[in-house]
């Protein structure tokens, strides 16, 4: 298929795929840190600063992995593959709904392990260790509650993006 596409074309699909991992990236590490963060059970009196740290750092974290995964995991690639072996016809509803959930898989999971860690390790931290928490209580309960939510970004926020990304390609760029 590249062997048809001309090469500015190419590099230009390449870009809007860029735009569109980042902006992928800054919609759901930003909406599952706070989400995360919202959900997480505090001690009493926990200053609203502590919560406010935690979910800036929560964003900054799993935006990095964000960006690592969308480089190292190709998962247009891999959505494509799976959709073609289940003969899913691209555009409609339980296509789109199948693409979300794979990429659902494939990012969520990472960003909560990174998020929920640095909440565990913070929290063992202000509590000298004695938190009364375990990781895998925590971790698990912030999986579900983010699989939940990343699938309906990832299924509500990509096709807008592809929609303003994607029509770029083909024009010449003193026209975009």
């Amino acid at each position: 298929m590249k062997e048809n596409v001309p090469a500015d074309v190419q590099k230009q699909m390449k870009k809007a795929g860029i735009k569109i991992s980042v902006m992928m990236a800054l919609v759901m590490s930003l909406a599952l840190s706070i989400i995360g963060n919202i959900s997480a059970r505090r001690p009493e009196g926990t200053p609203a600063i502590s919560i406010i740290i935690g979910i800036i750092t929560s964003f900054i974290i799993s935006f990095i992995v964000s960006l690592i995964i969308g480089m190292i995991i190709p998962v247009e690639k891999i959505s494509g593959f799976l959709c073609r072996k289940l003969e899913l016809e691209k555009g409609k509803l339980e296509t789109r709904l199948f693409e979300s959930l794979v990429s659902d898989i494939i990012y969520t999971p990472f960003m909560t392990l990174a998020m929920t860690g640095l909440a565990y390790f913070s929290a063992m931290k202000q509590s000298g260790g004695r938190a009364n928490i375990t990781y895998s209580t925590m971790f698990l309960g912030s999986l579900s509650v983010c699989m939940i939510a990343g699938f309906i970004l990832i299924f509500i926020f990509q096709p807008l993006f592809v929609k303003i990304f994607i029509p770029e390609i083909g024009k010449k760029p003193e026209e975009s």
